[in-house]
């Protein structure tokens, strides 16, 4: 849904916001990552949301794994 270009900024920004809090995260992780979920969501969200609601956990302290099981529980296909 969103153009390859926004993807990609988004996530250059995920990546910087990271940095700011100490953490190395790279964008390609982060793009690796954040795609395979938003590839399986079944509903309304897109990459965008998803992103947005990731950096949200990583601030709230949730560390990568965390954040990215709590978002595959959240957003994953629905069965």
């Amino acid at each position: 849904r969103e153009s390859q270009r926004m993807i990609a900024n988004r996530t250059v920004q995920i990546e910087e916001a990271l940095r700011e809090q100490g953490s190395n995260d790279e964008a390609i992780e982060i793009l690796a990552d954040l795609a395979n979920i938003a590839g399986e969501v079944g509903q309304t969200e897109g990459y965008g949301a998803i992103s947005q609601h990731y950096i949200n956990m990583r601030k709230e302290g949730r560390r990568r794994a965390e954040a990215l099981a709590d978002l595959k529980a959240l957003y994953g296909v629905r069965r």
